[in-house]
Order: C-alpha cells, then sequence, then structure tokens
C-alpha cells in the first residue's frame, strides 16, 4: 500500500475513534449511521478495541457523569450530588 493511503488508513482510524469515543462520552450510545461506517474501515477491530476501552473506563468510575452545561446545574433541572438535597425541597 502506499505511504498516502497508509496515512490515509490511519488518519480515518483515529477519527472514529474519536467520534466513537464522544458519543460514548456524551450521550451513552454510538449512532446507527456511525457504527455502520466504522465496520466498513480495515482497522476496524482497532477501533472496538478503543470502544471497549471507553465502556470500561465509564463503568469503573461510578463517580463519573456526562457533561452538563453549568447553566442547568445552576437552575436544578439534572440531579447530581451538589443539587440532590435542593431538588428534594422543592
Amino acid at each position: 500500500m502506499l505511504d498516502y493511503q497508509n496515512n490515509q488508513q490511519l488518519e480515518w482510524r483515529l477519527e472514529f475513534e474519536y467520534r466513537a469515543e464522544n458519543h460514548l462520552l456524551c450521550t451513552g450510545i454510538i449512532p446507527t449511521d456511525q457504527f455502520a461506517s466504522m465496520r466498513q474501515h480495515p482497522d476496524f477491530k482497532m477501533i472496538l478495541q478503543k470502544i471497549g476501552e471507553v465502556k470500561r473506563i465509564i463503568q469503573e468510575n461510578k463517580e463519573f457523569q456526562f457533561y452538563i452545561p453549568k447553566w442547568r446545574e445552576e437552575i436544578n433541572l439534572i440531579p447530581t450530588p451538589n443539587n440532590t438535597e435542593r431538588l428534594n425541597q422543592v
């Protein structure tokens, strides 16, 4: 394989790994269309390993919270360890 093809393959593998990590951390799932695209990549097994690593990190870290914009926490829309007591008083 030519150098530029190897580089492009690596670039897309890293892009898919980034997308998978981002989706899992932000929403907890990888959209079907994204996963289908990832499966077409020649290095899909490596991408799948990255997905497994991210899922393991999320599961092991019980205190891990998905990103919550500060303004939502301040107006008590989402229960968090900091505002659970305040929510129970409402």
